[in-house]
């Protein structure tokens, strides 16, 4: 029996060394914002800024730090996540009211808005093994505590234009209940946040190829992912007939809290490299969350393989990109517009990683 179990463990142990292991301390930030009708900071200051046409906006923050050796890896983390769908209808209507523009008279308004917005913390643990020669397999798991939830469907259609007084309406109903840290959720009913107690799961993995010359490496994030929310806020909105035509906004389940089983979004990365020479490569990047999707191109010079610099370009988004790596970590931004208050798109990565 002892020479069975230790046979078993020798098969299950050897792609991880136990011995001589290099431990190390890990840092990381993973932050994206991207805006399509209207640029960022506008976005979180009433709706301030050119509305050109779009549909969606999405903010990540993602900061972990830990400890990890070659093959394990064993962390703490923090992630908010925000995504709002709208129709371009909702967004020319809404700045038209914040910026007082007279409407047409007898207009009808096809409104369409889904938010959700979801902060938690965690503990992250996960480990890669070798397929063969050029694969390696990275498993993580993630253990969830969800600190709050906001969730807004709104569908309406009615005629908004000879309601004159609807703001004024709107902040009497909510005075006591909202607050404007978020413009256009703020504005359309869903109340101020309050701390929601969730529990969950999340599994994700990773898949990365090195052959000398070419190599990519794969994750996906949230493969399987749950949080079960104890006291969840969703505000649903509809519109009722009012006198002279006009239409009055109602919340029939305003401030209703309840359970919630909310599926996390899977999340999409994969990164290749071609070197086509000894100092210079091509890269090629994409990046998939919730609907969105974001293809970069690169070129990037290397200084014996210790230092690299890298320039990438998003042809959709019209971003540019700049990462710097040298051997205790990297550090990456990009962005459509040199003046951050006008970009649409904005991300920041960095990563630190110091051996004991």
């Amino acid at each position: 029996a002892c020479q069975i179990i230790g046979r078993w463990a020798t098969l299950l142990l050897a792609p991880f060394p136990l011995v001589a292991a290099t431990w190390g301390n890990y840092l990381e930030l993973d932050s994206l914002f991207y805006s399509e009708a209207v640029p960022i900071h506008g976005l979180l200051n009433d709706w301030d800024g050119e509305n050109r046409v779009g549909e969606h906006a999405v903010s990540l923050i993602h900061v972990e730090s830990g400890v990890s050796t070659e093959n394990w890896q064993l962390g703490l983390f923090y992630r908010n996540e925000y995504h709002l769908r709208f129709t371009p209808e909702t967004a020319r209507f809404y700045q038209d009211k914040q910026l007082g523009v007279p409407s047409v008279s007898g207009k009808i308004y096809q409104l369409g808005l889904h938010g959700i917005q979801y902060e938690v913390t965690g503990l992250r643990a996960g480990f890669q093994f070798p397929l063969n020669e050029f694969f390696d397999l990275t498993i993580r798991g993630d253990y969830l505590e969800g600190q709050s939830l906001r969730l807004l469907d709104l569908q309406a259609s009615g005629n908004l234009a000879t309601l004159s007084s609807w703001r004024d309406i709107h902040d009497l109903q909510f005075q006591q209940s909202y607050s404007g840290q978020d413009a256009l959720l703020d504005k359309l009913g869903v109340p101020e946040g309050r701390q929601s107690d969730g529990i969950g799961y999340a599994l994700g993995l990773g898949l990365s190829y090195d052959q000398g010359l070419l190599s990519f490496q794969a994750d996906v994030d949230n493969w399987l992912g749950r949080i079960y929310w104890d006291q969840a806020l969703k505000t649903t909105l509809e519109m009722q007939d009012g006198t002279h035509g006009t239409w009055f906004p109602v919340f029939p389940d305003y401030g209703r809290l309840g359970r919630l089983t909310q599926q996390l979004p899977i999340e999409v990365k994969i990164a290749g490299q071609w070197q086509t020479t000894l100092d210079w490569a091509l890269t090629v990047r994409t990046r998939i969350t919730k609907g969105h999707q974001f293809n970069w191109l690169g070129v990037e010079w290397n200084r014996d393989s210790a230092i690299r610099l890298r320039g990438e370009l998003e042809p959709i988004a019209k971003a540019v990109g700049i990462n710097f790596e040298m051997p205790w970590g990297e550090i990456g931004v990009s962005s459509d517009n040199i003046n951050w208050r006008d970009a649409h798109y904005l991300a920041l990565q960095a990563q630190f990683q110091f051996y004991w």
